[in-house]
Protein backbone atom coordinates (compact mmCIF):
# COMPACT_ATOMS: atom_id res chain seq x y z
CA UNK A 1 0.00 0.00 0.00
CA UNK A 2 1.42 3.58 -1.32
CA UNK A 3 1.51 6.07 1.83
CA UNK A 4 2.51 9.27 1.85
CA UNK A 5 4.73 11.41 4.49
CA UNK A 6 2.62 13.84 6.47
CA UNK A 7 4.52 16.83 7.53
CA UNK A 8 5.25 17.28 11.17
CA UNK A 9 2.18 17.96 13.70
CA UNK A 10 0.71 21.68 13.33
CA UNK A 11 3.34 23.72 15.02
CA UNK A 12 1.81 26.11 17.47
CA UNK A 13 4.52 27.30 20.03
CA UNK A 14 6.07 30.51 22.14
CA UNK A 15 9.64 31.74 21.50
CA UNK A 16 10.05 33.17 24.73
CA UNK A 17 10.94 31.96 27.55
CA UNK A 18 -25.56 13.43 2.30
CA UNK A 19 -26.67 15.34 5.31
CA UNK A 20 -25.70 18.15 7.77
CA UNK A 21 -25.89 18.56 11.44
CA UNK A 22 -24.95 22.06 12.86
CA UNK A 23 -23.34 22.64 16.58
CA UNK A 24 -26.40 22.40 19.37
CA UNK A 25 -26.13 23.94 22.80
CA UNK A 26 -22.74 23.52 24.72
CA UNK A 27 -22.96 19.86 25.51
CA UNK A 28 -22.83 19.17 29.35
CA UNK A 29 -20.54 15.65 28.64
CA UNK A 30 -18.51 14.83 25.86
CA UNK A 31 -16.09 11.93 24.58
CA UNK A 32 -12.36 13.06 25.45
CA UNK A 33 -10.36 11.99 22.42
CA UNK A 34 -6.80 11.39 22.27
CA UNK A 35 -6.34 9.93 18.28
CA UNK A 36 -3.48 10.84 16.30
CA UNK A 37 -5.29 12.16 13.01
CA UNK A 38 -3.98 14.10 10.12
CA UNK A 39 -6.07 16.92 9.19
CA UNK A 40 -6.04 17.97 5.35
CA UNK A 41 -7.39 21.55 5.14
CA UNK A 42 -8.93 22.70 1.36
CA UNK A 43 -8.08 26.44 1.40
CA UNK A 44 -10.42 29.22 0.33
CA UNK A 45 -8.28 30.78 -2.51
CA UNK A 46 -4.35 29.64 -3.06
CA UNK A 47 -1.92 30.56 -1.06
CA UNK A 48 1.85 32.17 -1.97
CA UNK A 49 4.60 30.28 -1.13
CA UNK A 50 7.51 31.31 -3.28
CA UNK A 51 8.45 33.35 -6.05
CA UNK A 52 10.99 32.63 -8.80
CA UNK A 53 13.60 34.70 -10.23
CA UNK A 54 12.76 38.00 -11.43
CA UNK A 55 9.10 36.82 -10.56
CA UNK A 56 6.86 39.41 -12.20
CA UNK A 57 4.56 38.89 -9.29
CA UNK A 58 6.97 39.73 -6.58
CA UNK A 59 7.82 42.60 -8.95
CA UNK A 60 4.23 43.79 -8.66
CA UNK A 61 4.35 43.72 -4.77
CA UNK A 62 2.48 40.53 -4.14
CA UNK A 63 3.95 38.54 -0.98
CA UNK A 64 4.61 35.29 0.31
CA UNK A 65 1.30 34.33 2.40
CA UNK A 66 -0.72 36.75 0.08
CA UNK A 67 -4.28 34.46 -0.27
CA UNK A 68 -4.90 34.69 -4.31
CA UNK A 69 -9.00 35.09 -4.35
CA UNK A 70 -9.08 36.13 -7.64
CA UNK A 71 -7.28 36.61 -11.44
CA UNK A 72 -9.12 39.04 -13.38
CA UNK A 73 -12.33 38.97 -11.77
CA UNK A 74 -12.63 35.04 -11.83
CA UNK A 75 -12.57 33.36 -8.40
CA UNK A 76 -9.66 30.93 -7.59
CA UNK A 77 -10.01 28.06 -5.16
CA UNK A 78 -7.26 25.80 -6.59
CA UNK A 79 -3.36 26.21 -8.10
CA UNK A 80 -4.68 24.85 -11.62
CA UNK A 81 -7.60 27.84 -11.88
CA UNK A 82 -4.44 30.31 -12.27
CA UNK A 83 -2.88 29.20 -15.78
CA UNK A 84 -5.52 29.39 -17.54
CA UNK A 85 -7.00 32.78 -16.58
CA UNK A 86 -3.25 34.19 -17.27
CA UNK A 87 -3.17 32.43 -20.67
CA UNK A 88 -6.25 33.89 -21.48
CA UNK A 89 -4.86 37.38 -21.01
CA UNK A 90 -2.45 36.49 -23.55
CA UNK A 91 0.54 38.37 -22.23
CA UNK A 92 -1.53 41.65 -21.31
CA UNK A 93 -1.38 42.64 -17.61
CA UNK A 94 -3.66 40.81 -15.06
CA UNK A 95 -5.54 41.97 -12.05
CA UNK A 96 -4.15 39.35 -8.99
CA UNK A 97 -6.74 40.12 -5.88
CA UNK A 98 -5.24 39.23 -2.60
CA UNK A 99 -6.38 38.83 0.95
CA UNK A 100 -3.44 39.90 2.82
CA UNK A 101 -3.56 40.45 6.73
CA UNK A 102 -7.41 40.51 6.74
CA UNK A 103 -7.54 43.41 4.22
CA UNK A 104 -7.97 42.82 0.40
CA UNK A 105 -5.27 44.13 -2.32
CA UNK A 106 -5.09 44.21 -5.75
CA UNK A 107 -2.18 44.23 -7.60
CA UNK A 108 -1.53 44.80 -11.58
CA UNK A 109 0.85 42.10 -12.80
CA UNK A 110 2.66 41.89 -16.60
CA UNK A 111 3.08 37.99 -17.06
CA UNK A 112 6.39 37.10 -18.79
CA UNK A 113 6.83 34.37 -21.25
CA UNK A 114 7.86 31.02 -20.78
CA UNK A 115 7.73 28.02 -23.14
CA UNK A 116 5.14 29.33 -24.83
CA UNK A 117 2.53 29.61 -21.48
CA UNK A 118 2.25 33.19 -19.64
CA UNK A 119 3.57 32.99 -15.96
CA UNK A 120 3.54 34.94 -12.86
CA UNK A 121 6.81 33.37 -11.24
CA UNK A 122 4.65 32.50 -8.13
CA UNK A 123 4.36 28.92 -6.32
CA UNK A 124 1.46 28.13 -4.55
CA UNK A 125 -0.78 25.83 -2.13
CA UNK A 126 -4.27 25.20 -2.08
CA UNK A 127 -4.22 22.80 1.19
CA UNK A 128 -2.63 22.38 3.64
CA UNK A 129 -1.75 19.44 5.79
CA UNK A 130 -0.44 18.43 9.13
CA UNK A 131 -0.77 16.04 12.70
CA UNK A 132 -2.76 16.80 15.34
CA UNK A 133 -4.54 15.49 18.17
CA UNK A 134 -8.68 14.65 18.54
CA UNK A 135 -9.94 16.92 21.49
CA UNK A 136 -13.79 15.87 22.10
CA UNK A 137 -16.38 14.21 19.93
CA UNK A 138 -19.97 14.72 20.29
CA UNK A 139 -22.04 11.41 20.00
CA UNK A 140 -25.57 13.81 19.58
CA UNK A 141 -24.43 15.38 16.83
CA UNK A 142 -21.55 13.70 15.26
CA UNK A 143 -19.31 17.37 15.63
CA UNK A 144 -15.45 17.02 17.09
CA UNK A 145 -12.95 19.43 18.25
CA UNK A 146 -9.36 19.23 17.54
CA UNK A 147 -5.92 21.02 17.64
CA UNK A 148 -7.01 23.90 20.08
CA UNK A 149 -6.10 26.43 17.65
CA UNK A 150 -5.78 27.51 14.15
CA UNK A 151 -3.80 25.98 11.31
CA UNK A 152 -2.33 29.67 10.50
CA UNK A 153 -0.93 31.30 7.53
CA UNK A 154 2.73 32.14 7.02
CA UNK A 155 1.09 35.81 8.40
CA UNK A 156 0.34 34.24 11.47
CA UNK A 157 -3.21 34.13 10.77
CA UNK A 158 -5.63 31.94 10.49
CA UNK A 159 -5.71 30.20 6.82
CA UNK A 160 -8.92 30.80 5.74
CA UNK A 161 -10.88 27.34 4.49
CA UNK A 162 -13.51 25.96 2.55
CA UNK A 163 -13.55 22.08 3.63
CA UNK A 164 -11.20 19.98 4.41
CA UNK A 165 -10.76 16.17 5.42
CA UNK A 166 -9.70 14.24 9.12
CA UNK A 167 -7.68 11.12 7.92
CA UNK A 168 -6.08 8.17 9.98
CA UNK A 169 -2.52 8.62 10.28
CA UNK A 170 0.56 6.56 11.58
CA UNK A 171 3.12 7.68 13.87
CA UNK A 172 6.88 7.04 12.15
CA UNK A 173 8.75 9.35 13.90
CA UNK A 174 9.24 11.46 16.99
CA UNK A 175 11.10 13.94 17.18
CA UNK A 176 12.33 14.96 21.04
CA UNK A 177 11.51 18.66 22.03
CA UNK A 178 14.84 19.87 23.38
CA UNK A 179 15.75 23.49 25.31
CA UNK A 180 15.07 25.97 22.09
CA UNK A 181 14.19 23.39 19.64
CA UNK A 182 10.53 22.23 19.30
CA UNK A 183 10.15 18.85 19.36
CA UNK A 184 7.08 17.14 16.27
CA UNK A 185 5.59 13.59 15.66
CA UNK A 186 5.72 12.58 12.24
CA UNK A 187 3.83 10.54 10.54
CA UNK A 188 2.44 9.24 6.74
CA UNK A 189 -1.28 8.23 5.23
CA UNK A 190 -2.16 6.22 3.11
CA UNK A 191 -2.29 7.85 -0.47
CA UNK A 192 -6.12 5.69 -1.14
CA UNK A 193 -7.33 6.61 2.79
CA UNK A 194 -10.83 7.00 3.42
CA UNK A 195 -12.03 10.03 5.64
CA UNK A 196 -12.80 9.46 8.93
CA UNK A 197 -14.52 12.98 8.67
CA UNK A 198 -14.96 16.79 7.41
CA UNK A 199 -13.90 20.04 8.33
CA UNK A 200 -15.55 22.86 8.13
CA UNK A 201 -14.27 25.72 10.54
CA UNK A 202 -10.53 26.86 11.27
CA UNK A 203 -10.90 29.27 14.41
CA UNK A 204 -8.60 30.73 16.62
CA UNK A 205 -10.14 28.16 19.56
CA UNK A 206 -9.26 24.87 16.98
CA UNK A 207 -10.40 22.85 14.14
CA UNK A 208 -13.93 21.70 14.07
CA UNK A 209 -16.33 19.51 11.52
CA UNK A 210 -18.12 16.22 12.24
CA UNK A 211 -16.69 12.79 12.23
CA UNK A 212 -18.58 9.39 9.96
CA UNK A 213 -17.78 7.12 13.37
CA UNK A 214 -15.91 7.65 16.61
CA UNK A 215 -12.32 7.76 17.05
CA UNK A 216 -12.52 7.35 20.92
CA UNK A 217 -13.19 4.52 22.75
CA UNK A 218 -13.50 6.53 26.24
CA UNK A 219 -16.45 7.22 28.08
CA UNK A 220 -17.99 10.39 27.94
CA UNK A 221 -17.41 13.22 30.95
CA UNK A 222 -18.95 15.99 32.28
CA UNK A 223 -17.94 18.92 30.37
CA UNK A 224 -15.60 21.09 33.13
CA UNK A 225 -16.91 24.83 34.32
CA UNK A 226 -13.98 27.47 34.36
CA UNK A 227 -14.55 27.66 38.19
CA UNK A 228 -14.21 23.79 38.55
CA UNK A 229 -10.55 23.67 37.43
CA UNK A 230 -7.58 24.20 39.64
CA UNK A 231 -3.90 24.11 40.14
CA UNK A 232 -2.96 20.54 40.75
CA UNK A 233 -2.23 16.91 39.26
CA UNK A 234 -4.45 16.56 36.08
CA UNK A 235 -3.44 14.01 32.89
CA UNK A 236 -4.02 14.81 29.24
CA UNK A 237 -4.79 11.67 26.22
CA UNK A 238 -2.34 11.72 23.64
CA UNK A 239 -0.60 9.31 20.51
CA UNK A 240 2.66 9.42 20.36
CA UNK A 241 3.38 6.43 18.82
CA UNK A 242 1.09 3.40 17.40
CA UNK A 243 -1.61 2.34 19.29
CA UNK A 244 -4.37 3.73 21.39
CA UNK A 245 -4.50 7.07 23.39
CA UNK A 246 -2.27 6.73 26.64
CA UNK A 247 -3.33 8.45 29.79
CA UNK A 248 0.06 10.99 30.78
CA UNK A 249 0.21 13.07 33.90
CA UNK A 250 0.99 16.87 33.98
CA UNK A 251 0.08 19.78 36.60
CA UNK A 252 -2.08 22.69 36.08
CA UNK A 253 0.40 25.40 37.28
CA UNK A 254 -1.94 28.37 36.87
CA UNK A 255 -5.67 28.82 35.48
CA UNK A 256 -5.81 32.41 34.27
CA UNK A 257 -8.76 33.60 32.84
CA UNK A 258 -7.95 36.34 29.72
CA UNK A 259 -9.80 38.20 27.16
CA UNK A 260 -9.02 35.81 23.89
CA UNK A 261 -9.42 32.74 26.12
CA UNK A 262 -6.43 31.08 24.62
CA UNK A 263 -3.92 30.05 26.87
CA UNK A 264 -6.12 29.99 29.73
CA UNK A 265 -4.16 26.77 31.56
CA UNK A 266 -1.03 26.75 32.12
CA UNK A 267 0.78 23.39 32.05
CA UNK A 268 4.02 21.23 33.07
CA UNK A 269 4.67 17.42 31.73
CA UNK A 270 5.49 15.78 34.64
CA UNK A 271 4.87 12.12 33.67
CA UNK A 272 8.20 10.12 33.14
CA UNK A 273 6.82 8.26 30.24
CA UNK A 274 6.25 10.45 27.79
CA UNK A 275 9.31 13.01 28.90
CA UNK A 276 11.57 9.91 27.90
CA UNK A 277 9.77 9.57 24.36
CA UNK A 278 8.84 13.21 23.75
CA UNK A 279 10.62 15.59 26.16
CA UNK A 280 7.12 17.03 27.08
CA UNK A 281 5.15 19.37 24.37
CA UNK A 282 5.47 18.53 20.95
CA UNK A 283 4.19 19.56 17.56
CA UNK A 284 1.32 16.99 17.13
CA UNK A 285 -0.35 16.61 20.31
CA UNK A 286 -1.99 19.89 20.07
CA UNK A 287 -5.46 19.36 20.97
CA UNK A 288 -4.46 16.47 23.52
CA UNK A 289 -7.81 16.50 25.83
CA UNK A 290 -6.62 17.91 29.63
CA UNK A 291 -9.02 15.43 32.09
CA UNK A 292 -8.87 16.87 36.03
CA UNK A 293 -11.24 15.52 38.41
CA UNK A 294 -12.84 12.83 35.82
CA UNK A 295 -13.67 15.95 33.87
CA UNK A 296 -13.01 17.74 30.08
CA UNK A 297 -11.45 20.52 30.91
CA UNK A 298 -9.12 21.59 27.78
CA UNK A 299 -7.27 21.04 25.43
CA UNK A 300 -2.88 21.10 24.86
CA UNK A 301 -2.22 24.06 22.84
CA UNK A 302 1.35 25.35 23.10
CA UNK A 303 5.25 24.40 24.02
CA UNK A 304 7.66 26.77 25.68
CA UNK A 305 10.41 27.09 23.15
CA UNK A 306 13.22 27.15 26.15
CA UNK A 307 11.47 24.67 28.20
CA UNK A 308 9.39 21.95 26.38
CA UNK A 309 7.80 20.59 29.11
CA UNK A 310 5.80 23.49 29.69
CA UNK A 311 2.82 24.75 27.77
CA UNK A 312 -0.50 26.19 27.25
CA UNK A 313 -3.89 24.81 27.22
CA UNK A 314 -6.71 25.89 25.74
CA UNK A 315 -10.26 25.87 27.84
CA UNK A 316 -12.97 24.00 27.00
CA UNK A 317 -15.16 26.04 26.78
CA UNK A 318 -13.98 28.53 24.65
CA UNK A 319 -13.29 25.67 21.98
CA UNK A 320 -17.46 24.73 22.62
CA UNK A 321 -18.42 28.25 22.37
CA UNK A 322 -16.68 28.76 18.89
CA UNK A 323 -17.87 25.31 17.61
CA UNK A 324 -21.17 26.33 18.51
CA UNK A 325 -21.41 29.46 16.16
CA UNK A 326 -19.37 27.07 13.64
CA UNK A 327 -21.11 26.60 10.04
CA UNK A 328 -22.78 23.61 10.11
CA UNK A 329 -20.83 20.51 8.90
CA UNK A 330 -21.30 17.77 6.13
CA UNK A 331 -21.50 14.12 7.81
CA UNK A 332 -19.29 11.67 5.50
CA UNK A 333 -21.65 8.43 5.77
CA UNK A 334 -19.99 5.54 7.98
Amino acid sequence: MKRRQISIGFACFLTLLLHTTGFAAVPDTLVPGGAAIALQLDTDGVYITEFSEQAPAKAAGLKIGDRISEINGTPIQSAADIAPVVNRAAGARVTVEVRRNSRTARFSVQPRSLGGEWRLGLYVKDSVAGIGTLTYYDPSSGSFGALGHAVNSSSGTPVSIRGGRVLPVQITEIRRGEKGQPGALGGSCAEDAEALGSISENLPQGVFGALAQPLSTQESLPVAQLSEVQTGPASILCTVRDGPPQRYEVEITKVQPNADGLRTLQLRVIDPALLALTGGIVQGISGAPILQNGRLVGAVTHVLVDAPERGYGIFIGSMLEAAEQAAPAPVLAA
